[in-house]
């Protein structure tokens, strides 16, 4: 497969908004952001973000009741 070429976006005005994140995935499918932006970003501040929440059942039970309502 031959990999098109990517648009670049150097400034974020540039980038449209989106009704969906159809569109917005669609979007950054075919762009990719530019060194200027790359280089305007810095690490976040450990306390800016929450906590991750803890998963309410495990992945593997959840597997296996999509096996039984599927009969497998």
């Amino acid at each position: 497969m031959i990999r098109q070429q990517m648009e670049t976006v150097d400034d974020f005005a540039n980038v449209p908004d989106f009704a969906d994140e159809g569109q917005e995935a669609e979007y950054w499918a075919m762009h990719e952001l530019g060194d200027t932006i790359l280089e305007q970003m810095a690490s976040l501040p450990e306390d800016i973000l929450s906590a991750p929440r803890a998963c309410m059942k495990p992945v593997v039970e959840r597997l296996n009741e999509e096996e039984k309502r599927e009969g497998l």
